[in-house]
């Protein structure tokens, strides 16, 4: 394209003419790195062309998307789940995935225990006390079974008047226009009139202080209805020392194991099931708190981001040597 007309190209459409792959492919061909990874791979074949033939291209996949151009050298889920349905998906060689946790900064997301005072000053503060606390943290989406949760917590009040549901995350504001999202979070918010001095809304929390969030529940609980590769939420959870009841979806059952570090749920809309497992923890202390400390030493065990960097930098080692 020449160089007038690409100025009047972005004169008038106020548009770069070039895609976002074929601008950084020009930087790459100035660098020439040994391994270019990508998180999508859309781009994968305009990327190739800027690459030396040496030069080894490595994309992360997440969804499963048919059509998606796969002309890596290697690919990299988030999960086994993930990895093995992306091998029976696309037909791909078992050598040619690897799997790669998210990580988790067990600094930050320490055990309740060890930090026990800020835990009962948060607590204090929140106006929660020694109330039996239930936490979700995540997207306010259909898919995640927030309403499952509300509606189980109704059979838990029944049973613990003083009983706290703290739900964190955005709800989108009704709008005109509608949406999806929207319209699923005013479904929510008109389950919870019943329940207004028993949940907590708390929004959007800063990546910064979502650690402190954890400090305030006794069980973290995401009944997810949808399969997906690896909810970090539950990770950080774990972490913290909560045990989480969840779904037995996708990757869950790698995150949390059922009845040693929490409880999974076959059905996710199976309300009377998951109350009843809400129950069990709260009835039995010494269980709760014996699957928190499992979760705990599992999520370090296998999740620390000096774990996933290790396993990833012997990934990449030996690629090069490839």
């Amino acid at each position: 394209m020449g160089r007038i007309y690409k100025r009047f190209f972005q004169k008038i459409t106020r548009l770069d003419p070039f895609s976002y792959y074929y601008r950084v492919g020009k930087i790459l061909r100035e660098i020439q790195p040994n391994i270019v990874h990508t998180i999508r791979p859309e781009g994968i074949n305009t990327l190739r062309r800027f690459l030396p033939a040496n030069s080894k291209l490595v994309s992360s996949i997440s969804k499963l998307k048919k059509g998606t151009p796969l002309n890596a050298d290697a690919l990299v889920t988030y999960s086994e789940y993930l990895k093995t349905k992306n091998i029976e998906f696309y037909g791909l060689p078992k050598q040619k995935i690897i799997n790669l946790y998210k990580g988790v900064d067990i600094e930050k997301f320490r055990p309740f225990w060890e930090v026990n005072d800020k835990r009962m000053y948060l607590r204090h503060l929140w106006g929660i006390e020694d109330n039996p606390t239930l936490l979700y943290v995540g997207d306010i989406e259909r898919e995640k079974g927030i309403d499952t949760l509300v509606s189980a917590f109704k059979g838990v009040t029944q049973k613990y008047p003083s009983a706290i549901l703290i739900i964190v995350g955005y709800f989108r504001p009704k709008s005109k226009s509608g949406g999806v999202r929207a319209q699923y979070c005013q479904e929510v918010l008109s389950m919870i009139p019943s329940l207004r001095k028993n949940v907590l809304l708390t929004g959007s929390v800063p990546v910064d202080r979502i650690h402190e969030i954890y400090l305030l529940g006794d069980i973290m609980v995401v009944p997810a209805r949808a399969p997906e590769g690896f909810i970090i939420t539950l990770a950080e959870a774990g972490a913290t020392g909560l045990p989480v009841i969840s779904t037995r979806l996708g990757g869950t059952p790698e995150i949390v194991i059922d009845g040693v570090t929490g409880l999974l749920v076959n059905n996710p809309d199976d309300v009377p099931s998951l109350t009843q497992k809400i129950l069990d923890l709260m009835e039995d202390k010494e269980k709760r708190l014996e699957m928190g400390c499992n979760a705990s030493t599992y999520i370090k065990n296998n999740f620390s981001w000096e774990k996933i960097t290790q396993k990833a930098e012997e990934f990449y080692c030996s690629l090069i040597a490839a």
